[in-house]
């Protein structure tokens, strides 16, 4: 009686305490959040095990991050998603939030909204070995949907990254005298760099000297990044200029 005394009177705090002594501990969290204390409201949701309207509370506390994140965690994604969704650029987790709505978008099947996501997480990153592996499943998300385009882009621009990193003299990707096939020998190292190392080279069949690119492995991460590239290769051979470099043979 008590308890709908003070919630008939919008007393939140009496009414969550008197129905907080009548052990009914959901009740008192209602009453807390309808008085707008939402941590305390939250702490009371979780100890009556209804994580998702602690979620909500810690949302309209200010906490949208992880409110998305217990939301994910109970297996509401919509939900999850809407916290995500409400943090704004230049806060303190928007960039977290980015890649926890791709993750999100992921497990919902929704592929090119994932890419999209994780693409833009991935904008201005520096170049690591963590960003690499997502740069990788970007790509093959994108390609999953038909976005080829797009996949070969961000792929051109995380080459672009790793050559602009790579200021210190990098190693070479065969060792000069290899036997590059049965026809090529390579002679000389003549620069090497985050793409690969291009070697001056001399083919037995042609008999002439040749310059020869070898990438590093995982420079293409895809197959139609590599099929991609070799169109690119195709197209280069036609063209027929003293200041662009003539292509012989290209092999992925």
């Amino acid at each position: 009686l008590a308890a709908r005394v003070y919630q008939q009177g919008e007393s939140w705090i009496g009414a969550a305490r008197a129905y907080s002594e009548l052990g009914r501990l959901a009740d008192a969290a209602a009453m807390l959040e309808k008085g707008g204390m939402y941590p305390k409201a939250a702490e009371a949701f979780l100890r009556v095990k209804q994580p998702l309207d602690a979620a909500r509370c810690i949302h309209q506390a200010g906490e949208s991050f992880n409110a998305g994140r217990l939301a994910i965690q109970s297996g509401d994604l919509d939900a999850a998603l809407g916290y995500l969704q409400a943090i704004q650029p230049g806060t303190e987790h928007f960039d977290a939030s980015v890649l926890l709505r791709g993750q999100v978008r992921e497990k919902r099947g929704e592929s090119l909204a994932a890419a999209n996501a994780y693409e833009t997480y991935l904008s201005g990153r520096s170049l690591d070995a963590k960003t690499a592996k997502m740069v990788a499943h970007t790509i093959r998300l994108y390609e999953k949907e038909g976005e080829g385009r797009r996949a070969w882009s961000l792929g051109a621009r995380q080459r672009a990254a790793a050559r602009a990193k790579s200021a210190e003299p990098v190693g070479d990707v065969l060792a000069a005298g290899s036997r590059f096939s049965k026809r090529i020998k390579l002679e000389a190292r003549i620069a090497a760099g985050a793409a690969g190392t291009v070697y001056r080279a001399y083919d037995r069949a042609m008999k002439k000297r040749i310059a020869v690119k070898v990438l590093r492995e995982g420079f293409m991460p895809t197959e139609q990044a590599r099929a991609m590239f070799v169109e690119e290769a195709k197209t280069v051979a036609k063209l027929v200029h003293p200041n662009i470099v003539a292509v012989y043979d290209i092999d992925v």
